[in-house]
This record gives structure tokens, sequence and C-alpha cells, in this order.
């Protein structure tokens, strides 16, 4: 079976600098390749991460022998939400558009939305060469585009993603499948392509796979904080890790520090990123001796952070794309062994985490530091806690449950598409190779 994925953003394996942790198309990559599929993965020539032109131009370059890299030229962007990251995304559709027919064609497309622009390529591709395409729906555009800004430009914006929506609906009308972070993710999608949910329509929450990292490696770098006084052994650790953007809110988290602090509690706050809020943070901590920021670091430094760790803050401010998702933070933090800690009570993860009781939900300061005292004060509570985000993570997260369901899904998918394709005449890549 040849696999295309279509996906702008995630680190690659051919990315510079200190190890990154693959995400969900390079996920869905690594364990395609390994069983049985051949793999093409279609990119930005941008590391969104490294913030970095990479250089590669449009070339493609192997992972392994049955795993390859198609890079697409574009020159990069700044900050995230402008319109040079619009150009980004349109420029990396139009080399997809370009270079794709010049491909032997795949048996089945994944393509992942956001980008709208590379989507709707995959297509609008898939519909010319009669080849299945699975639109895999990570966030809800634009819908999170009017939700985020303020009330007095709601209707404007809605009127200026007016046209990104209509793409949007043709995406999801034309998908072979829909697939999903959660339920609300997909209902979403079915609703906007005019479509009822079929047996090809998936959930699939986002996998995690720890970075392997040596214990030798794991040592250094942990005996290097506890020389700076950082993880000492007899405190409850409360980390922070992800990109410090505007759709956190951190005043009560900084706030529920304070009051610790003031309580002469043993809890310590840490906070690993870069973004819009760093220097806010940065200022924060400086006055609170039970706060450390740590700035942005590599995946071998996360991984031991989370070793040492008990809490993983999602800190998120309620929207209904934050509600509907199951992101893939605090899918990291469960998969860490770490108990989370939601800033909403409501939507799929407040759900999921009350269902599993692998985490808590808070809205105030208030709620945050009474829950956090009651961990701290009870050593059992605490490890029955943890215990339950690992079991939850396990049964309904891990990489190899659900990249196996992934699996299955998508070769029923192509047979399906091909039984459908020949019978109405259809060519279909997918008849002659499964």
């Amino acid at each position: 079976m040849q696999v295309w994925l279509t996906q702008r953003a995630e680190p690659t394996p051919h990315d510079m600098g200190e190890r990154r942790r693959p995400m969900r198309t390079g996920l869905m990559a690594e364990y395609l390749s390994t069983h049985g599929a051949e793999v093409l993965w279609w990119t930005g020539d941008y590391d969104h991460y490294g913030r970095r032109q990479r250089g590669h131009d449009n070339a493609e370059i192997a992972v392994s022998d049955t795993y390859r890299i198609r890079y697409l030229a574009a020159t990069g962007y700044g900050k995230t939400k402008s319109l040079a990251r619009l150009r980004y995304d349109r420029a990396v559709a139009a080399g997809f558009v370009e270079l794709a027919p010049r491909q032997g064609p795949p048996d089945v497309i994944l393509a992942s939305m956001p980008s709208v622009d590379l989507a709707l390529a995959s297509v609008r591709y898939g519909m010319a060469h009669g080849i299945p395409v699975i639109v895999d729906i990570r966030d809800l555009h634009p819908d999170i585009f009017v939700e985020s800004a303020p009330a007095s430009l709601g209707p404007l914006v809605r009127l200026a993603t007016a046209p990104m929506k209509a793409r949007v609906a043709e995406i999801c009308r034309d998908a072979t499948a829909i697939w999903g972070n959660s339920d609300a993710f997909v209902e979403w999608g079915c609703s906007l392509g005019g479509r009822r949910r079929g047996r090809h329509d998936m959930t699939l929450p986002i996998a995690y796979k720890p970075l392997t990292v040596s214990d030798a490696e794991k040592a250094a770098i942990q005996d290097a904080w506890r020389r700076e006084g950082l993880f000492q052994p007899d405190r409850l650790h409360v980390v922070f890790f992800g990109t410090l953007s505007k759709a956190f809110d951190f005043a009560p988290v900084l706030e529920a520090a304070r009051r610790l602090q003031a309580k002469g509690s043993a809890h310590h706050f840490h906070f690993f990123g870069a973004g819009q809020q760093q220097k806010f943070l940065s200022e924060g901590c400086a006055s609170l001796p039970n706060c450390t920021m740590h700035g942005p670091v590599g995946a071998a430094r996360l991984q031991a952070a989370m070793e040492l760790s008990d809490i993983g803050l999602a800190p998120y401010i309620f929207t209904d794309n934050f509600a509907a998702n199951m992101p893939n933070k605090t899918t990291e933090y469960l998969g860490g062994g770490l108990h989370v800690g939601l800033a909403f009570k409501r939507g799929a993860l407040a759900d999921f985490l009350r269902r599993t009781g692998s985490g808590f939900c808070y809205e105030t300061a208030a709620e945050l530091t009474e829950a956090l005292t009651r961990l701290q004060d009870d050593p059992h509570t605490l490890t029955t806690a943890k215990a339950a985000s690992r079991a939850a993570f396990v049964q309904h997260l891990g990489y190899d449950t659900l990249s196996t369901r992934m699996h299955a899904q998508l070769v029923e998918t192509v047979k399906t598409f091909g039984n459908r394709a020949t019978r109405t005449g259809l060519p279909s890549p997918a008849a002659a190779r499964l």
C-alpha cells in the first residue's frame, strides 16, 4: 500500500538541533512505513518549531527504504498568525499541485486539516485521480479565528473567513472519510460537509510515543538540575510544556503559586517553552521562589522533566475548539505519568479526565490552589492519581493502541474505495496493490 501524508508544519526526522519528538503525522509515517506501507510525506520547507528555513527546497529525502519526505519550497514566516503564514500555506499547496502529478499515484492520501489549502489540494487531487482521501481534522478552522476574536469584531472576522469556511466545507464534503481528535471534531466535519457520519469516519485521539533517551543522558540532565536546586525530591512538581501563546491563561497559575508560596507549601512550578507570554511568565517567576522559567528546550530535557514531575498543566482559555478537542499536550502529560490540571470543566477532555480519574479541572486560582494542596497533603491520593493517568494513557491513548486502529481503518477504507471505484469505472491504484 502506498500512502501519501500531507501536513505542512510538523517536525521531521531531518530537522536540526536537539532531538524532537515526532508528532501526529510523524508517528503515522513511522508506524505505516514499518508495517508494510510505502510512505511519502508532503510538507513545507520551513521548520515551524525551529523557526528557520530548512533549505531543502523541493527535494525528496529518504528517511528509510519505505519512508520518504517531499519538501515543498516556500518562504517561512515570523509570526504564526500573520499574512506571511497564509502566504506560506498557499505556496506549499501550490507546490503540491505542481509536483503531485509527477509522482506515481498513491493508494490513499491522509490529509491533515489545517492547513486548509493543502488539505483542499489533496482532496481535489484525489477526486481527479480516483484516489481515496481521508481528512484528519486537527483544529476547527476557521471557527477558531471567530471564537478567539473580540466580540465586537466577531461579525467582521466571520465575514472575512467566509471563503475559508467554504473551502473547508468542500474538503469535508468530498473527502472519502473524516477523522478527528474527538467525536465532536468528526461530527463538526460531517455537518459542515453536509454528510452523515459513516463507518469510515473515525475518532482518533492524538497518540504519544516517548522519545528514547538513554538512562545516562537522563541522569546527566537531572543531576545538572538538582545541582541548581531544581526538581528536589521533597516537593510536588507542576510543569507546563508548550508554546507560550495567548491560547493559555497563566495568571491563575501564577496566583496559585503565590498562594502556595505564602502558605509555605512544598510545590514548585516549571515552565518550558517560548512565545508571546514568555516575558510575562519570566517576570512572574522572577518574583516567586517556587517558580522557574526554563525557556525552550529539546525533547530529551522534556522527557527528563516529566520523570521528575507530578502534575501537567493545561491552562487553556475556554473555547469551543479546545472543549471539543483532545489536544496532544495532555496526551503527552498522561504518557509521562503526569496527573493533568485542566483550566475548564466541560467538553471532551474534561469528560475524559473525570471518567478515567486522570486529572482535575479548575477555573480559578483558588480552585487550583485547593487541588494542588490536596494532592501534596496526601501522598496516597497523588500516587493513585498518577497511576490512573498511566492507565488511561495505555488503554486509550498509547501509540501502539491508536496506531493499530489507524492502520486497520486505513486499509479497510482503501479496500472499500477500491471496490467502489471498480464498480463505477474510476481508476483505482489500490485495486492492483492491496
